[in-house]
């Protein structure tokens, strides 16, 4: 038997329906050595002959233990713990290694819960398409923002970090085969040990899909099969497709993702064609910019959508970054909370330069940590 005290990790289905690690403590032997007549151990994961408990995970363990426990710290979040994300992670000032390192460890040491890298495979110099979520309709950056490929960039961060979890904010799936990239979903998702966050869009640059010589019109079409598709290669033992755009016969695909039964599939947009989409293939929604108030009428249009397409409105996962001016409070968190929301982008560390992270960026992260995170 493991000694009195030692801690064991097993795998639990958290709300949204995938599997998470909790914590149980071995704090006995039983007497007859054999585990029988023991209710929690068997469940729990436990040798034969242990006693052993759910490890209760104090207020001060919070903030660097909320990615695996999903720790409440008061009644407002027993049953909805908001988790708090970075994006453009990866990018501009986080674009070489070791600042993103950085960034990457001080964000996991602090208890934030995701990191999100944003991407473009090829941004034309002239751009006739208006980026859509601007006011004045600019690409952030402009052409020349300096973009890695999400899953390599993702995999060095998972190799320097534990416990956060690797977010595309969102990857731009019709440009690519699906096939390979359901091969790259998986392969990061096992060597980063399931932390995977796979955030999909249809893509809005035209000239973009120009380049890659593939077809604008048909995006969203295409993404929807790719995903049906890409669940396929993910959890058939010999899996084989026969679609509109995507065909194959019986193949063998391993390995096979860490999360059951696959990484967790959120899609952004903000039309109703993009919130139908999410509610009709994707298991969440990200949207782009948004208060407690302004969120409130696309999540009834996903709700509405999950309701007419047979798909449970609750196990959605949603996650919005803020409408510039929004404040970064524990109250504005809370109202978040009170109308849905699940998880809240609140930072962008690329856009500052590497000579204010010690002075402005990592003071910032680690405000945000004390006043809101640790509080919630």
């Amino acid at each position: 038997m493991r000694a009195s005290g030692a801690v064991l990790v097993v795998t639990r289905r958290k709300p949204f329906g995938w599997f998470v690690p909790t914590r149980f403590e071995v704090i006995g032997e039983s007497p007859s050595k054999t585990g029988e007549g023991l209710s929690t151990p068997s469940r729990a994961g436990g040798w034969p002959g242990e006693i052993v408990r759910e490890r209760e995970t104090s207020r001060a363990e919070c903030g660097t233990r909320r990615q695996l426990d999903g720790c409440a710290t008061d009644e407002h979040d027993a049953g909805h713990v908001m988790q708090f994300a970075l994006h453009g992670v990866g990018s501009g000032s986080t674009v070489r290694p070791e600042p993103l390192a950085a960034v990457a460890r001080k964000a996991e040491q602090l208890g934030y819960e995701s990191l999100w890298i944003p991407e473009h495979l090829a941004v034309p110099l002239e751009m006739r398409t208006p980026y859509p979520y601007a006011a004045d309709g600019r690409f952030p950056g402009g052409a020349r923002a300096a973009l890695h490929d999400p899953f390599v960039a993702l995999a060095y961060v998972a190799a320097v970090t534990e416990r956060i979890k690797l977010g595309t904010g969102v990857f731009v799936l019709p440009l690519r085969h699906a096939v390979s990239v359901a091969k790259s979903v998986a392969s990061l998702d096992v060597l980063s040990g399931g932390r995977l966050l796979f955030g999909v869009g249809v893509g809005w640059l035209a000239e973009e899909f120009e380049v890659m010589d593939a077809s604008f019109a048909d995006r969203a079409a295409r993404t929807r099969e790719a995903i049906r598709m890409m669940k396929t290669l993910w959890t058939d033992d010999a899996p084989s497709f026969a679609g509109r755009f995507h065909r194959f016969p019986a193949i063998g695909f391993d390995p096979k993702p860490v999360q059951k039964p696959h990484p967790p599939i959120i899609l952004g947009g903000e039309s109703l064609a993009a919130l139908r989409r999410a509610a009709e293939v994707g298991d969440g929604w990200y949207g782009a910019h948004h208060s407690p108030e302004s969120v409130r009428r696309p999540l009834a249009a996903l709700r509405n959508s999950c309701e007419a397409c047979g798909r449970d409105f609750a196990r959605m996962e949603i996650m919005t970054g803020l409408l510039p001016g929004v404040g970064r409070d524990l109250d504005t968190v809370r109202r978040f909370a009170d109308v849905g929301v699940h998880r809240l982008v609140v930072f962008a560390p690329g856009f500052t330069p590497r000579a204010r992270f010690e002075s402005d960026l990592f003071p910032t992260l680690e405000r945000f940590a004390d006043e809101v995170i640790a509080r919630y």
